[in-house]
């Protein structure tokens, strides 16, 4: 029942023509730059063994916050896998020992750092 009512209200909201909806969240396509990323991406961490991973983690980041815009305003990532590093060390270790049940938290953390290193980029307004 509560599917249904969710599902109602919804479509009701869907209606009211004053409410916007479309055009707050962009994300352009850009399907060349993300096959290039993957393969570095790749690459960096088939050629380190593993330990470049959090730097092809932050290039795909990167590369994502650059093609999204929310309601005009170009967002920017700016984490570096440098400070990613030891914490991804300690989240590999603490997933291991606890034999994979850390990874939830690993999981969370990961997606905190995601949020606390995206911010709206600066406009260069000169005068």
């Amino acid at each position: 029942m509560y599917v249904l009512g969710s599902n109602v209200i919804f479509g009701l909201l869907l209606l009211n023509k004053s409410i916007k909806m479309k055009g707050q969240f962009e994300f352009n396509e850009d399907v060349g730059g993300l096959f290039i990323n993957i393969i570095a991406c790749y690459l960096i961490v088939l050629f380190t063994l593993g330990i470049g991973t959090p730097w092809a983690f932050c290039k795909i980041q990167r590369w994502r916050a650059k093609n999204t815009t929310i309601e005009g305003k170009k967002i920017e990532f700016i984490g570096k896998g440098s400070s990613l590093l030891g914490k991804f060390i300690l989240w590999y270790f603490l997933t291991i020992i606890t034999l994979g049940i850390y990874s939830f938290w690993m999981i969370a953390k990961l997606e905190k750092f995601k949020v606390e290193n995206t911010i709206f980029e600066e406009l260069d307004i000169r005068y």
